[in-house]
């Protein structure tokens, strides 16, 4: 395993996190009612914040990625308890 490869991981779990987060930002205002929301399929929800836990998953049982702290996943952890 390379020396970046648990941030890859933490990118690739942010960026999880962010689609499912960005989608429901859009279900908070009404300027928002009248035009198309981009969200995900149930389907889509579910496999967005499988791959977050998954990526999470790895990241903390992997020894390398000892110099990521576990505050990092806070927000991809709980966004994904959101949905």
């Amino acid at each position: 395993m390379g020396q970046d490869e648990p941030f890859n991981e933490l990118a690739k779990c942010f960026l999880h996190a962010m689609v499912l987060f960005h989608c429901r930002d859009f279900t908070l205002y009404t300027c928002f009612d009248n035009l198309p929301i981009p969200f995900p399929s149930s389907d889509g929800v579910r496999e967005y914040a499988s791959m977050a836990l998954a990526t999470c998953r790895n990241i903390t049982a992997d020894e390398t990625s000892s110099a990521i702290p576990g505050i990092m996943l806070l927000f991809p952890l709980l966004t994904v308890r959101v949905h």
